[in-house]
């Protein structure tokens, strides 16, 4: 099991990303808890970075609810998974679902207060979510420079 976990991060570094779905799936398929003395499941966090790694394979095939599906599920076995929120919200922000977006990227700052990408795209989404408010978007929007 751990082995489609090794295969499938290996693949999608060298960028075979179906060979590497297959693999991440074949480990999620196949994953099973193991407990610690007082209950706790001790091996969640490499099945939340296999979810997060999987979603992104499923956004770069353009799979967008696929992929939030997966960043949710993620974040369910590892609750403190910023980069899982960020996905998510970036995804959310592509629907123009941007209430969304703002919530997880918020989300993922109050995990990791120095996520600059998140800061980032946290702005954007705001200003975007302004526009829609007003009937608008951002390509209405058009900047002058005197």
């Amino acid at each position: 099991m751990d082995e489609d976990y090794h295969q499938a991060d290996i693949l999608l570094a060298k960028g075979q990303r179906q060979q590497a779905l297959q693999h991440y799936n074949a480990f999620i398929d196949n994953w099973k808890a193991e407990y610690d003395a007082s209950g706790v499941i001790i091996n969640a966090d490499k099945l939340a970075m296999a979810y997060n790694n999987r979603g992104q394979l499923h956004y770069l095939n353009v799979d967008f609810y696929l992929a939030i599906e997966d960043y949710t599920q993620a974040i369910k076995y590892d609750q403190d998974f910023a980069v899982a929120y960020y996905n998510r919200g970036q995804i959310h922000y592509r629907l123009a679902s941007y209430q969304l977006a703002i919530n997880d990227l918020q989300h993922a700052l109050t995990i990791e207060p120095n996520f600059q990408d998140a800061k980032l795209n946290l702005v954007q989404a705001r200003r975007d979510l302004e526009l829609q408010l007003q009937g608008k978007s951002s390509s209405d929007v058009i900047t002058t420079t005197n």
